[in-house]
């Protein structure tokens, strides 16, 4: 994701304007296709899941360490 990161550090928040900004690049989808807004979108939201489920693993590292951790006195 870092041409998106870049776009975005452009001024290019929304998924159209991210979308034109791959596409003015010369950038294709893995299917060799032109982006789309709806392919930014959901690009966004795996990556939101994924970067969701590292903080979820690295939080439940912190518990094993110290099971106590957290607990109401």
């Amino acid at each position: 994701m870092p041409l998106v990161q870049q776009l975005r550090q452009a001024g290019k928040e929304k998924a159209h304007e991210i979308a034109e900004g791959l596409n003015a690049m010369g950038r294709q989808t893995s299917r060799g296709e032109s982006w789309k807004p709806t392919n930014i979108r959901r690009l966004s939201k795996q990556v939101d899941e994924l970067e969701a489920a590292q903080r979820a693993a690295e939080e439940a590292k912190r518990y094993e360490g110290n099971p106590s951790w957290g607990a109401f006195s």
